[in-house]
């Protein structure tokens, strides 16, 4: 386009911000008013997975005017700290990476790739200079200002299809998916039968929102340790997140919603639940899906020998809550051997994808532990769909 070189990607102001979300209310909002929906992303912006800078908002707005309302489009970045092991590693090594939400381009500002010029863009807000190309693209002016530039990897959620986040490269690349791939939009369902309820026996513990935060740390040291194991077997590199540090709870704080004077209300409790006794840590946490039947486990660990009993546990109060079907995202082969009256498919929407800077081939790394507490829920359609994403309320 003829102005791409007079725009560029900036760090939001506050009223920048401010103005980002009140745009996206009448798309996203799910029935709250203006106030609620913009206190409610003012609440979360206090918690772990945004807080301390985290979260930041960024703007396609003009060289010469950055600050202005009347910015293009809008989109959001949260750091976090993720793993990466490779074939030879004897440990996986934290490293930063980003997870990016809500892409949103307002009704007058579409159809002219304004989103996809930001998205190209960002990659030069996030990688490191040297994973870059030699030359900035003379197409779209000068560069962006040196912001972060440290990731090692970057994932988003596309419910537009594969090929749109998969060609917003560092570079015009029509022709080739220099952007986020799609990795893995595989789920497994089973509906609920009637079931009878499974009691609070000393087998089960039922966990509350602060249990889920020390299972999820127990869980990340046990995926850090598992990454280098899974990368000398797999012989490729392998990348994760770790569902500690606000990552998986987010999951669950999304579906606030408020009562008089603005108070915050979240669903009753549980939320997930974990087999006592076992040597192994065997749990299962989740979230739902708000106007829906289905709950959406968020992590699941266990072997083959206890996931019935898991199974049975997670149905029967999935059950009790009110819902008719579980979802999980990229369950285990060794698992679907062991599950009875599931379904597998491909999902057409929230499609992982990722966006390697490290100096492999993007074809030779694999995304571990690809499951549902990754998802920052917020859906990526450019203002192009009008559905509701399904797995959050938002």
């Amino acid at each position: 386009m003829a102005d791409f070189p007079e725009l560029s990607v900036f760090a939001a102001t506050s009223a920048q911000i401010d103005e980002s979300r009140k745009r996206t209310h009448a798309s996203w909002s799910r029935g709250l008013s203006v106030e609620a929906y913009v206190e409610r992303d003012n609440i979360m912006d206090l918690q772990e997975h945004a807080a301390d800078g985290k979260l930041v908002t960024w703007v396609l707005a003009p060289r010469s005017d950055p600050t202005s309302l009347d910015f293009k489009c809008s989109c959001e970045t949260y750091r976090r700290m993720g793993i990466v092991a490779h074939p030879s590693s004897t440990s996986a090594s934290s490293v930063v990476c980003y997870g990016i939400a809500s892409v949103y381009t307002p009704p007058q500002h579409r159809g002219h790739g304004y989103a996809s010029l930001m998205m190209s863009l960002l990659h030069w807000v996030l990688a490191p200079r040297s994973s870059l190309p030699a030359e900035f693209p003379a197409i779209w002016g000068a560069p962006p200002a040196p912001h972060l530039q440290d990731a090692v990897f970057s994932v988003l959620y596309s419910d537009v299809g594969r090929t749109f986040y998969a060609r917003c490269g560092p570079e015009p690349s029509p022709d080739r998916p220099l952007g986020w791939i799609t990795k893995s939009p595989v789920s497994t369902q089973w509906d609920l039968p009637p079931v009878p309820t499974v009691g609070d026996t000393p087998a089960w513990k039922w966990l509350s929102r602060a249990d889920c935060l020390d299972v999820w740390e127990q869980d990340s040291a046990l995926i850090q340790a598992e990454a280098a194991v899974l990368a000398g077997a797999k012989g490729r590199t392998v990348c994760a997140f770790l569902p500690d540090n606000g990552v998986a709870q987010f999951n669950i704080q999304r579906l606030m919603t408020f009562g008089a004077g603005l108070q915050p209300v979240y669903p009753p409790e549980p939320w997930g639940v974990q087999l006592i006794g076992e040597e192994q840590l065997t749990f299962a946490t989740w979230t739902f899906e708000p106007g829906t039947k289905v709950m959406v486990i968020t992590r699941l660990r266990v072997s083959p020998v206890a996931f019935p009993k898991l199974l049975e546990a997670v149905s029967s109060k999935a059950r009790e809550l009110g819902f008719e079907t579980v979802e999980t995202w990229n369950l285990p082969h060794e698992l679907k051997e062991v599950a009875k009256g599931t379904r597998t498919f491909e999902r057409d929407e929230h499609l992982p994808a990722v966006k390697w800077y490290g100096g492999e081939p993007d074809d030779s790394v694999e995304w571990i532990f690809n499951e549902k507490y990754v998802s920052l829920g917020w859906f990526l359609d450019d203002g192009l769909t009008r559905h509701y994403c399904r797995f959050c309320w938002c």
